[in-house]
């Protein structure tokens, strides 16, 4: 009735109030009606990831909602790799996502907020999502702060320098069978990851046996 959708408002955007007013329905009705994810930049895509709405995040995505959109602890592509999302993974990086993320500051020291190779490593549970994030440009030998790789990393532990998020959710578990880690191991490797690169003086081979 005239309306206008693209009025500026104070807050929360349109999607963002759907999404939360249990409304995701209502995404695409916006979009048909002029309602741009950019203007004001929306933050529906965090709550439509974590419940699982992969249609509607990725509309959101292909409509140009920021591929690169952070909160005060990660990124939506590390968000999303977390929930085990991976075709809003794929949307994100054909969106442009940067899949070549710096290291927090904690690394080094903690392990933690190492996403230099995080993508990588969580990456590996979905060999499919592995290869399209190296065909955007992810480095699967990079080094984090904390000396590891990808490979080295899931090696000594498979949840190494994971967030509480990911160590509560569903994307791994501590008992994770060797099988898993295996399979996982090799996933990177027939993408090219070095089966050479060393942490401190140790080759992934030599980390392998001795764990």
């Amino acid at each position: 009735a005239g309306a206008r959708p693209d009025a500026p408002l104070k807050g929360e955007d349109l999607f963002t109030i759907a999404v939360k007013g249990n409304h995701a329905e209502l995404i695409p009705v916006l979009l048909a009606r002029g309602v741009d994810p950019r203007s004001p930049p929306t933050a529906a895509l965090w709550p439509l990831i974590e419940s699982g709405d992969t249609e509607r995040a990725r509309m959101l995505i292909e409509r140009g909602a920021d591929p690169n959109a952070r909160n005060d602890r990660e990124w939506l592509i590390t968000r999303a790799l977390y929930r085990q999302r991976w075709e809003v993974v794929t949307s994100l990086a054909d969106a442009g996502a940067n899949v070549r993320l710096p290291d927090g500051p904690q690394c080094a020291s903690t392990a933690r907020g190492c996403y230099s190779i995080e993508l990588a490593r969580t990456a590996s549970l979905h060999p499919p999502t592995l290869a399209k994030l190296k065909s955007r440009g992810l480095d699967l030998d990079a080094y984090a702060a904390s000396g590891h790789t990808a490979l080295t990393a899931l090696i000594i532990d498979p949840m190494y320098g994971a967030t509480g998020a990911v160590r509560g959710g569903a994307a791994a578990s501590a008992t994770m069978p060797a099988s898993d880690v295996a399979a996982r191991a090799r996933a990177l490797l027939e993408q090219g990851a070095s089966p050479n690169r060393r942490y401190r003086d140790l080759t992934p081979l030599m980390l392998a046996i001795a764990i």
